[in-house]
């Protein structure tokens, strides 16, 4: 990888191939690996694969370790606001308590300016949420997260009718 990235990328499907072995120390290197790969074209891919290990992950120490390279990867990397969302929702579902809180501020930083920029990021925000407060039980974090997410996305759909109402 330091050497020469374009190499790693060439083996890239070789790599994700080994996090079905049974050997731990293997899939956790692989995992390590595969984060040192990522890059703006594969991110998406490798971000579901880190994922898919924390929700299934039991030790506390490899949880936390992924739930950092998935949210440095996340804030480095992600495609769309959208996209980051989920990852970061994803994120908070299955690891919130070893998410730091300078993350979650940058989270309601991006949600707070784009909800007033864009409309439709509000209602995916709404969308991508209603499912998730439906759930029996979340993480008090990512409850607070969407409940905070209505009250503002309602406090932007108050404020249009008014405006609308009073020209």
């Amino acid at each position: 990888m330091a050497i020469n990235p374009k190499y790693a990328l060439e083996h890239q499907m070789v790599v994700v191939d080994c996090l079905e072995s049974r050997d731990e120390t293997l899939k956790r290197e692989t995992l390590d690996l595969l984060y040192r790969m990522t890059n703006p074209q594969n991110i998406e891919t490798i971000a579901e694969k880190l994922l898919d290990h924390l929700r299934s992950a039991t030790d506390a120490h490899f949880k936390k370790e992924l739930v950092n390279k998935i949210t440095q990867l996340a804030e480095r990397y992600a495609p769309s606001n959208e996209w980051y969302i989920h990852i970061m929702s994803a994120v908070l579902e299955n690891g919130s308590e070893h998410v730091d809180s300078s993350i979650l501020n940058n989270m309601l930083k991006l949600i707070e300016e784009n909800i007033g920029m864009n409309p439709q990021f509000g209602e995916f925000l709404v969308n991508t949420y209603i499912p998730q407060a439906q759930k029996e039980t979340i993480p008090d974090v990512l409850g607070k997260i969407i409940s905070w997410v209505f009250g503002e996305v309602s406090i932007k759909i108050c404020n249009q009718i008014f405006s609308l109402q009073l020209f």
